[in-house]
């Protein structure tokens, strides 16, 4: 049980960690280009070597996978969900981190 407890404490450790940076990769997307966030529809970010883009989908980091779905809430303004999700010997889990973005530039 103690192990079972570490390694959950560890994933989830993880898959915070993963979905932060997700979220500042958005930041940094919307900084460049606020048109380039997408207004509806689960997305993934991509490195492409010397920014953060956008595409469809989900992504996988090692036994995990991240995606994020955005929503318009107002002209300007994007509700953004970020999931990142795991399986292991406990079952399945998933970590939602939630944050709006905004035009502001």
């Amino acid at each position: 049980g103690a192990v079972r407890s570490a390694t959950l404490a560890k994933n989830r450790s993880l898959a915070v960690q993963y979905a932060q940076e997700g979220m500042e990769a958005l930041r940094s997307v919307r900084d460049r280009s606020f048109s380039e966030l997408p207004t509806s529809g689960t997305s993934r970010m991509v490195w492409t070597g010397s920014e953060w883009g956008v595409l469809v989908g989900s992504e996988t980091i090692g036994s995990f996978t991240r995606s994020f779905t955005s929503t318009q809430s107002s002209p300007g303004k994007l509700k953004i969900a970020m999931t990142v999700a795991w399986t292991d010997t406990a079952g399945n889990h998933t970590v939602d981190l939630t944050t709006y973005l905004t035009d502001w530039q």
